[in-house]
């Protein structure tokens, strides 16, 4: 007989409970630690291809682009199977690029239907995201890289755009698209009929600025207010700083404070050259004489610059002059100085009333074969002056003479008079950049530069949101500030134009004469100011432009100014960036004969824009842009209740 053991049983309730809690330890274990495991394995897989297929785009720019300075968009799937081995994964995307005399780069944008990557240079895993963000393209043929129909709906850049009074996405950019058919921009905008968002094209695609008298363009950032200018084409948001939130918001509370803590600031504090211009400048010149030859039958007058002088001044006139000897460079290389000596007057000099020295006819020749237009050739022997000079330096001898020495940063010889009392041709005689290229070098950093840098140190850098979560960098972007320095006439001589009065550049002359402003910035490369990929800042470098940014902060242009509502010189104390004071652009305007400067547009305290020297003092308003990543969290983006933001996970 088969005893059965009745005191066997199964497992009791409690055991069934502590077999589902570690059953349920090890399921949470592989939740935290092997499945984030995997994910990341995926993302660096995805990293890698990534950049097997920037590799291919690379070969696919190189050999089937035919205009190499053109911008080109390649679509992922025309890269397989002739660049890239085809795989089963079922990559989508686009790569952008952007090519400045050689030097092409590449911004891709991948999915493997999970996750995306968007970013240029070396990709890390911070380009990967989990939700499609704004600027992300699908392919070469979306309808718009940045604001598009598949558009983060919570993004910044989305509302901005909405906010436009549409249902829908695509309403409000054919209302902005037909309203930027009617932007004039000989007229200043003063009213809000003409105001508004308006469309242009940028380095990067289309961007879309404010314009006018507008109040919805309001952002609160750091603890400061700012005012957008426009949502550039790769998708980051571009403002302007409008002072601390407390703050009126003009005037000079408008305004940073310098290194000083005054509210003003030079351009540069050097400005006898051409190259002063520049955000950033080259030091090295060389003794020179312009034009080296004097008039003859092949070099009339007319090509001489035109020097402008107060004629009922007394001036002194000097005979002898060498530029080889007497021009001597300073301690730092900035400036130099050229020295007249005279050892006795009424012999080596002379000191003479002009208007009363141009009337001797014995001075100069009507018959000459350099004579023309009224211009008539130098015969005196008093050739050399600094016109421009501070007080001499005179001495009495023991004979009873007197000796006149004068410095200056330009000797000025006479090669001709004019009908007019006041202008005359001149030949320079200085311490000069010798090329173009020369004087558009970027080597030292200007004293405008240094005050932004400064200014970003104690109020962005290392500093965190008022959540105290992220840093404040972490919502910016590497985006392009433009100091276009593109002259006007090349064909001419460095320093001047045509008429020999100046030397232009062509953002002032295209926004106050042609009224054709441009967001797109003709010398990238060189001009397109861009963060460099050894800075301090948390800000990742784009690798377009120069890089050469120690942090991703600039100044507006002379070109937005007219964007955004102003006209040439004509006054508009209505539109968004009139503050009532005067304040730096980042464009310059020409270097100028009648005083030997080089100027910088302003946007003037009336609200034009303005020319001045770059060694004047007038207020900074920093530019900074905003990440596409960041997401709109509250505000209707005015005055009193501005944008905030937040950034995308």
């Amino acid at each position: 007989m088969i005893k059965i053991n009745k005191k066997k049983k199964g497992f009791t309730l409690v055991e069934l409970l502590a077999v589902i809690v570690i059953l349920a330890i090890i399921i949470l274990i592989a939740t935290t630690v092997v499945i984030p495991l995997i994910n990341k394995a995926k993302k660096k897989a995805l990293l890698s291809e990534a950049q097997t297929y920037i590799n291919a785009a690379e070969g696919n720019y190189a050999f089937d682009h035919e205009d190499e300075n053109m911008p080109k968009c390649i679509n992922i799937s025309d890269l397989n199977g002739k660049y890239v081995k085809k795989n089963n994964s079922n990559y989508a995307g686009a790569i952008k690029v952007n090519n400045h005399s050689g030097n092409p780069s590449f911004y891709i944008n991948l999915t493997d239907g999970k996750y995306y990557v968007t970013g240029s240079g070396t990709l890390t895993l911070n380009d990967i995201k989990s939700s499609r963000p704004s600027t992300f393209l699908n392919s070469c043929g979306d309808y718009n890289p940045v604001i598009s129909d598949n558009v983060d709906e919570d993004s910044l850049a989305y509302n901005l755009v909405m906010n436009r009074g549409g249902s829908t996405l695509e309403d409000n950019l054919n209302t902005i698209s037909e309203g930027t058919l009617a932007v004039n921009f000989r007229n200043t905008v003063k009213t809000s009929e003409f105001s508004g968002m308006f469309k242009a094209e940028d380095d990067d695609g289309a961007s879309y600025y404010y314009r006018g008298v507008v109040n919805d363009n309001w952002v609160k950032f750091g603890g400061f207010l700012w005012r957008i200018l426009r949502i550039n084409g790769d998708g980051s948001i571009r403002m302007i700083y409008s002072g601390l939130e407390s703050s009126t918001h003009t005037g000079n509370d408008a305004l940073i404070r310098t290194r000083n803590n005054a509210t003003t600031s030079v351009f540069n504090s050097h400005a006898y050259a051409t190259t002063y211009t520049g955000f950033m400048y080259n030091a090295d010149k060389s003794v020179f004489t312009y034009p080296e030859t004097l008039p003859n039958e092949n070099l009339k007058l007319n090509v001489f610059p035109r020097l402008g002088i107060d004629s009922n001044k007394y001036y002194y006139l000097f005979k002898n002059f060498n530029p080889n000897t007497d021009c001597t460079k300073n301690g730092n290389g900035d400036d130099a100085y050229c020295t007249l000596t005279c050892n006795e007057l009424d012999d080596d000099c002379i000191y003479v009333l002009w208007k009363d020295y141009k009337k001797d006819a014995s001075l100069y020749s009507t018959t000459h074969e350099a004579s023309v237009n009224g211009k008539n050739y130098y015969l005196g022997d008093y050739r050399y002056s600094c016109f421009k000079a501070s007080e001499p330096i005179t001495t009495q001898n023991p004979n009873g003479t007197t000796s006149v020495t004068l410095s200056c940063p330009i000797v000025y010889e006479i090669v001709g008079v004019e009908s007019s009392i006041t202008n005359f041709p001149v030949r320079y005689h200085g311490w000069f950049s010798p090329t173009i290229d020369s004087a558009n070098m970027n080597v030292l950093d200007s004293d405008i530069k240094k005050e932004l840098e400064y200014w970003y140190e104690h109020n962005i850098l290392n500093i965190k949101d008022s959540s105290n979560t992220n840093y404040l960098e972490d919502y910016l972007y590497d985006s392009l500030f433009c100091n276009d320095r593109e002259n006007v006439r090349d064909e001419y001589p460095f320093r001047l134009s045509a008429s020999g009065s100046s030397y232009d550049y062509k953002p002032y002359n295209r926004t106050t004469s042609n009224k054709s402003p441009s967001l797109k910035c003709t010398y990238a490369n060189r001009d397109g100011f861009t963060l460099r990929s050894n800075t301090t800042s948390r800000v990742k470098s784009s690798n377009k432009g120069n890089s050469l940014l120690k942090y991703p902060i600039g100044l507006i242009t002379v070109d937005e100014v007219t964007f955004a509502g102003a006209s040439g010189g004509s006054v508009n104390q209505n539109y968004f960036l009139y503050i009532n004071n005067e304040y730096w652009t980042m464009s310059p305007t020409y270097f100028y004969n009648f005083d030997t400067l080089a100027y910088e547009a302003t946007v003037s305290s009336l609200g034009s824009a303005g020319k001045n020297p770059v060694n004047k003092s007038y207020g900074i308003r920093p530019v900074i842009n905003l990440s596409p990543n960041v997401l709109f969290d509250s505000g209707d983006g005015t005055e009193g209740n501005p944008y905030t933001v937040k950034l995308s996970s």
